[in-house]
């Protein structure tokens, strides 16, 4: 099973998914329909988490990923419809899964993130290797080095612990980063930046190797529902009715894609020494975190996509 978790920095175990594309809906209902002007008493964790500004700030380029609200009617889902159809040639999973009627007062929040990342060389189909304790999986990579140009050691302290970037299309970064170190995804994305920091040794990619990585979830959030914010400027309370997420992901010897979608349907209610470098094998085949970045603004970018990858028969079929 996958965890699926509504914010970057919830507590996660085993499997784990997260996706900036909830955390997109979640701003559009803060800033758009709240005003960002709100009463909120109930103090669930995970909408804390939501509220919290560190967490808020993940950039995704504006041709990747698109979000809006209004009042749920059928314009508005013939609305959607046709914005993802136009920008990212793509029909909803999710939409279906809520009422648009008219007359109505209740709001509805819509987000996708769609990212197509193309390696700029084909990796290997590498066949079937064990992963950790839970059996044969089907592997990418290469140990030529006309393909291992594009993958780029950023540290190795031991055999469990070391991390690469590989740099996609579209000004893309995926990070592979190995580790049995318990931690949230804010706390292992810290750890690798430190990690990152400190290494100073130079280290050249003798082998590389992960697994193949398919993802196809709709989540119902429904520890959400009935999550009441009171709109400071009229008095209007509104309550979370529904909260769904889907996220598609697939990751293969040619690059990786993600479609994600997150509706919310409210209600109203009332200096160092140079050392010559050394070859590793960078072979990810057991508890590893995944981090899709985007640099297309130049400026340090936190992810918008993070995976804990445990038992590997959850991601592939």
């Amino acid at each position: 099973m996958i965890n699926v978790v509504a914010s970057f920095i919830d507590d996660i175990k085993d499997n784990a998914i997260w996706c900036a594309s909830f955390q997109l809906a979640f701003n559009e209902l803060q800033y758009k329909v709240l005003d960002n002007y709100f009463t909120y008493s109930q103090n669930l964790e995970e909408v804390l988490h939501l509220l919290d500004k560190q967490n808020r700030d993940y950039f995704v380029n504006d041709d990747d990923c698109f979000a809006v609200s209004g009042f749920a009617t059928p314009q508005l889902k013939t609305t959607i419809e046709n914005a993802i159809k136009t920008k990212f040639n793509e029909t909803s999973d999710i939409l279906d899964q809520f009422n648009f009627e008219y007359p109505t007062d209740n709001i509805f929040v819509y987000a996708m993130i769609k990212k197509i990342m193309s390696f700029a060389k084909e990796f290997e189909a590498q066949g079937k290797f064990l992963f950790g304790d839970s059996g044969l999986a089907y592997f990418f990579g290469s140990d030529k080095q006309e393909m291992l140009q594009q993958v780029k050691p950023t540290f190795y302290y031991d055999k469990n612990n070391y991390a690469v970037e590989i740099q996609a299309s579209n000004d893309n970064t995926i990070i592979l980063y190995r580790t049995d170190k318990p931690m949230n995804f804010e706390q292992a994305y810290n750890e690798y930046l430190k990690n990152t920091q400190q290494f100073t040794d130079k280290v050249i990619v003798n082998n590389f190797r992960a697994p193949l990585l398919d993802v196809d979830i709709l989540h119902d959030f429904t520890n959400l529902k009935g999550q009441t914010f009171v709109r400071n400027k009229d008095g209007l309370p509104l309550s979370i009715y529904k909260a769904l997420q889907s996220i598609k992901f697939n990751l293969n010897k040619s690059g990786a894609t993600l479609k994600s979608e997150a509706g919310i349907m409210m209600k109203v209610t009332s200096a160092h020494i140079e050392l010559p470098p050394e070859y590793k094998n960078f072979i990810f085949d057991n508890t590893f975190y995944l981090f899709c970045i985007d640099n297309s603004k130049k400026t340090d970018s936190k992810p918008y996509l993070a995976i804990r990858v445990q038992d590997i028969k959850d991601f592939q079929k």
